[in-house]
């Protein structure tokens, strides 16, 4: 359990630490409570409360399935689409340049250019803490908006943005 929740605390990659990490980790954690409950803890009790300790438990495991089911139902919602899914992310991290990106890319897959460059400009606001990398795949995505619109100046505004990109990762 321990080495499989590092991941809460180092950067691995730019997925989000979600619930589907903890999927596989918890069985185990489980098991080990199951364990506990039934075989370890009753054992060290005496005869006559051994019953009363193992119906305890049991009444605690039921009483915690409608629980654990109605949290899993509420966060169904936000796995729902993209675009929820990444509206959660940034209302939990609004300071945070990752989901508004991503939010942004869920807008502009969806063809709602507005809705994406304001994603956009808000993950390369210097308010918003993001490194150069997110920041210059942004800028890069403000330029692929602009080249694809329809309006006067809109390509040079997507130049600007595409050498501001470069600028600040000259690699990219």
């Amino acid at each position: 359990l321990g080495p499989s929740l590092a991941i809460a605390y180092y950067v691995i990659s730019e997925a989000p630490v979600a619930e589907r990490y903890l999927y596989l980790p918890s069985a185990p954690f489980c098991l080990l409570l199951g364990y506990l409950a039934f075989v370890r803890i009753p054992a060290w009790l005496p005869a006559g409360a051994r019953r009363t300790a193992m119906a305890a438990g049991a009444i605690l495991l039921i009483g915690l399935g409608p629980v654990d089911g109605g949290a899993t139902l509420a966060r169904q919602k936000v796995w729902a689409s993209d675009v929820e899914f990444w509206k959660d992310g940034v209302a939990k991290s609004p300071g945070e340049g990752l989901p508004h990106l991503h939010l942004g890319l869920a807008y502009a897959n969806l063809k709602q250019s507005d809705a994406a460059e304001k994603e956009y400009l808000l993950a390369i606001d210097p308010k918003v803490e993001y490194d150069a990398e997110g920041r210059s795949i942004a800028l890069n995505n403000l330029g692929m908006l602009y080249m694809g619109k329809d309006e006067p100046g809109s390509l040079d505004r997507a130049e600007a943005y595409f050498e501001s990109s470069i600028r600040m990762r000259s690699d990219y």
